[in-house]
């Protein structure tokens, strides 16, 4: 699947209420950087990230599952 985002393309995001559903785009820091993935699992407190260029994305499928807590927010536009 080819990335839903180009590299330095302007997303707007959101923290309001942090509620979130499998499916949503998140912005998240990991190791002091800013991550922009796709939620595919979530548990009480931990997310499973994708990205959505699976072939060059470095994701949960490396790393693991990530707090909820390091969300910073949500991708509200574009929509994909």
């Amino acid at each position: 699947m080819l990335p839903s985002l180009k590299h330095g393309q302007l997303v707007v995001s959101t923290i309001s209420g942090r509620s979130l559903d499998v499916g949503d785009v998140v912005v998240f820091v990991h190791n002091k950087t800013a991550k922009i993935k796709r939620i595919a699992m979530l548990d009480d407190h931990k997310m499973y990230v994708l990205g959505d260029n699976g072939t060059s994305s470095s994701d949960s499928r490396q790393y693991g599952w990530f707090d909820r807590k390091l969300v910073t927010g949500k991708i509200v536009w574009p929509r994909n």
